[in-house]
């Protein structure tokens, strides 16, 4: 590895015209925070100074180089290992690529500034305001990725389509009031063992309860009630406990990244408001 460092000193711009102007090949690896999505790591790739793909979760070419550029806050590190397979995703230059990508920070930061967190569940309006509703092909199939209950994130990854214009559509689903945030009874939710937990326990078939997952022998009989079916409510009847008690323990095993769950982060603070009462 060379050419390591972090983007407070270097930024990403810098460093894609350092590596132009040198006419380097290999590939840039960065992590960094992006924008109500969190860590992130990226890999841009470099042939003779041109970029030629770009990588990001799922994304690729330039959507994902687009989504890398936002990453104000992170590290980088440049290796001169340019896999011989990686073929060319990207045609343009770098100062068309880098103008494009600043109207495009631009105007996701404008949207991620009105959409509520990216991990809040929507769901179709069973409701709608209207029975007549004017959609394209993409708007229809947007909205109906959220018949069953998703998270904006989940859509934005799911659909192969410019970030800009899903966030756009979804933007514009919520504020026709075709979509609506899922209200969820925090007593209803339905905590799982978390995969960790799930491989720890299939490795030890003998686990003593009393010190998995935690050194709290309540939070650990509570996280042997969870089977992925019941909710809290009945978890909380099963071992009679108060329902103070119960949404601790559960935050505690959450915490400790023996459970998971599918809810939004602000049910999450709701949550954690109602334990400081």
């Amino acid at each position: 590895m060379e050419l390591t460092g972090n983007l407070k000193d270097f930024t990403i711009e810098d460093l894609l015209k350092f590596i132009n102007l040198s006419k380097r090949t290999g590939v840039i690896y960065i992590k960094g925070n992006v924008e109500k999505e969190g860590e992130k790591e990226g890999k841009i790739f470099c042939k003779d100074g041109n970029i030629i793909d770009a990588e990001v979760g799922d994304r690729s070419g330039e959507n994902a180089f687009y989504v890398i550029l936002t990453m104000k806050e992170g590290t980088f590190s440049f290796s001169k290992e340019l896999p011989k397979d990686k073929s060319q995703k990207i045609n343009k230059q770098l100062e068309e690529l880098l103008f494009e990508g600043a109207k495009q920070v631009e105007v996701i930061d404008d949207i991620l500034k009105k959409l509520p967190s990216l991990d809040t569940i929507f769901r179709v309006n069973p409701t709608p305001p209207s029975a007549k509703i004017s959609l394209n092909k993409d708007e229809w199939m947007i909205l109906n990725k959220f018949r069953d209950g998703k998270t904006i994130r989940e859509v934005k990854n799911e659909v192969n389509l410019n970030e800009i214009d899903v966030l756009r559509t979804v933007l514009s689903l919520i504020n026709a009031n075709l979509i609506v945030r899922e209200e969820v009874d925090i007593m209803k939710i339905v905590p799982e063992h978390s995969d960790k937990a799930k491989s720890i326990i299939k490795t030890y078939s003998g686990l003593d309860i009393s010190l998995f997952p935690t050194n709290n022998v309540r939070a650990n009989n509570f996280f042997f009630k969870v089977d992925g079916k019941k909710d809290l409510e009945t978890i909380m009847n099963e071992m009679k406990l108060k329902r103070k008690d119960t949404l601790s323990l559960f935050m505690l095993l959450i915490k400790e990244g023996a459970l998971k769950v599918r809810i939004s982060p602000s049910l999450f603070n709701k949550i954690e408001e109602e334990l400081k009462k």
